[in-house]
């Protein structure tokens, strides 16, 4: 286990990303529903560290979920990288109406070595695995989990999303209701930027 760590350690150094990998593995984690039915401490739990370097390690068995995860939903032709067609095509599952200008985004966000495509490695193991509570993030994923565009992310829009991302009606109420749904302070079943946000620490 600790060659593995060191080999994806020793990546992250040469592709200019172990500042990343750095993140303290305690931080709160937003889940997304792209992330499946286990809420994000799960998701952390198997997160280990390099011992003596405080740094994250990810398990096999967590890496090898990720790989399936990847191309099940977003690399079909299992070359590796999704290109701007298979972001599109994932993104949809999110919001049928994207904008040219959201695909591009999402690619650029997460596109370290500039080929214009998402690698499996390093970019969507650490956008997977890595916390993001920035503010960008949280307008990104607000815009793309507002299917109907009025300005909110309902219960339903939410739902919606989990189940076309392959959680049964079952897991997606309860994963919509336990983790967003706690930040609907005037229980609308519906959030506000500013109650969705919080999501993410903003």
């Amino acid at each position: 286990m600790q060659s593995v760590c060191r080999l994806l350690l020793a990546l992250s150094c040469v592709l200019g990303v172990a500042s990343v990998l750095g993140v303290p593995a305690e931080r709160q984690t937003p889940w997304r529903l792209e992330q499946g039915v286990a809420p994000a401490p799960l998701v952390r739990s198997r997160r280990q560290a390099l011992p003596g370097s405080g740094m994250p390690c990810l398990t096999v068995s967590f890496l090898t979920d990720l790989k399936r995860r990847f191309e099940e939903r977003i690399d079909p032709d299992t070359d590796g990288k999704a290109t701007e067609n298979e972001v599109r095509h994932y993104l949809s599952h999110f919001n049928p109406a994207l904008s040219d200008m959201q695909v591009q985004r999402f690619i650029t966000r997460r596109d370290l070595n500039g080929n214009g495509q998402i690698d499996f490695i390093p970019e969507y193991v650490l956008d997977i695995a890595t916390p993001d509570m920035t503010a960008e993030a949280a307008e990104e994923w607000f815009s793309l989990e507002d299917r109907d565009h009025d300005g909110f992310v309902s219960r339903q829009e939410l739902q919606t999303i989990a189940q076309l991302l392959g959680m049964s009606p079952q897991q997606a109420k309860i994963g919509v209701s336990s983790y967003y749904m706690s930040v609907d302070k005037d229980g609308d079943d519906r959030l506000s930027f500013d109650e969705y946000k919080e999501l993410y620490g903003q």
